[in-house]
């Protein structure tokens, strides 16, 4: 018997990509950093360190040794999946359909953030 149901919601049922690159430019913007999209997509389904290379890059600006950077991404992040409705959210459609579908079992939602 299955315990658990696990979703990949990286693309598969939220594009988490455009709230990613929110995210991130106010992480950024609250450093003083005004990032571009057209630099920004190149790390797309990639890692934060590849994020933080782009930036430097651009920018050159090195963020990747900054541990306060990925922890108000984080932070941001959190609040946004706490606002019900938003995609993603303990609220949305996306998250009650596989609470139904998961019957009582098990029920963990992961994000693609590393």
């Amino acid at each position: 018997m299955k315990k658990c149901i696990i979703f990949d919601m990286d693309g598969v049922l939220v594009n988490t990509e455009p709230l990613h690159f929110q995210l991130w430019q106010q992480v950024f913007q609250e450093k003083g950093l005004l990032i571009d999209y057209e630099h920004y997509k190149g790390c797309t389904g990639s890692t934060k360190q590849y994020l933080f290379a782009l930036i430097r890059d651009f920018y050159g600006v090195d963020f990747s040794h900054d541990p306060d950077i990925p922890k108000r991404f984080v932070q941001l992040k959190v609040a946004y999946l706490k606002e019900p409705g938003n995609p993603g959210s303990a609220g949305s459609d996306t998250v009650s359909a596989g609470r139904r579908v998961s019957s009582g079992r098990g029920f963990l939602f992961p994000t693609g953030y590393d």
